[in-house]
């Protein structure tokens, strides 16, 4: 008998009519109305029935008891680890906020720090470059001093080029006078001479395909005239390429 009601149970659609004809059948070998049938025998298959039905039905509710009980100490657990994260989170949200706060901070004092370095530092530099070029330029007024010779040196040519700029353009506003036309002369044409040669030191590495020394020729010749001749060249030198 439990096994009949069990099978029935497990079926995919229970019906409970079935499972009383089955219980009939099974209980009066299918014949109800043979004179040998017997009522009250029919009756305690039934009750047997309905018996193993509610010690199912016990089992089922104990199980569901369980399992409702599992799932709400799954979802405590879940619930828990839910809010670690979510505090752990907001520490980190926190700790990121104020990690950019100082970044920030730091940032804005190194720009301030930089423009106050800055701003000490292009007078002072002004002020050098400005002894400098006062230095040479009595050094060339002194007609006894051949201070270009040192401008013929190949070897100090960038530090040449740096000289030679600002002590020619002072000169361009001396007058043309006996004590200064022979310093005039000799600085302008270390002038040429180092311009020239800074132009061929340039083109040498553009045969070399040396483009850092490429760049630092050019950045020297930028103060010179002759810086749109070099760039006209070097135009003219890439586009040979293609016709």
């Amino acid at each position: 008998m439990e096994e009949l009601v069990l099978a029935n149970l497990d079926s995919t659609v229970f019906d409970v009519d079935n499972l009383i004809e089955n219980i009939a059948y099974k209980s009066t070998d299918g014949n109800v109305v043979n004179e040998n049938f017997d009522p009250n025998l029919l009756e305690s298959k039934f009750r047997q029935a309905m018996s193993i039905l509610q010690d199912y039905q016990v089992q089922t509710e104990q199980n569901i008891k369980q399992l409702e009980e599992a799932c709400e100490k799954e979802r405590n657990t879940w619930a828990n680890s839910v809010a670690q994260l979510e505090e752990l989170y907001q520490s980190t949200y926190t700790g990121q906020q104020e990690l950019e706060m100082r970044i920030s901070v730091i940032s804005t004092k190194v720009i301030q720090i930089g423009h106050q370095l800055e701003s000490k530092s292009n007078p002072r530099q002004q002020l050098i470059d400005a002894r400098t070029t006062a230095k040479y330029l009595e050094r060339f007024l002194d007609a006894n001093d051949d201070v270009s010779l040192m401008f013929q040196d190949a070897s100090k040519l960038e530090q040449a080029a740096h000289i030679i700029h600002p002590l020619y353009n002072v000169l361009q506003e001396l007058p043309d006078e006996p004590k200064f036309l022979d310093a005039k002369t000799k600085v302008k044409e270390r002038y040429l001479a180092i311009e020239e040669e800074l132009l061929l030191e340039f083109s040498r590495a553009q045969v070399r395909n040396d483009k850092k020394a490429m760049k630092k020729y050019i950045k020297l010749l930028s103060k010179f005239k002759g810086h749109n001749d070099c760039i006209q060249n070097f135009i003219t030198d890439c586009l040979k390429i293609f016709f």
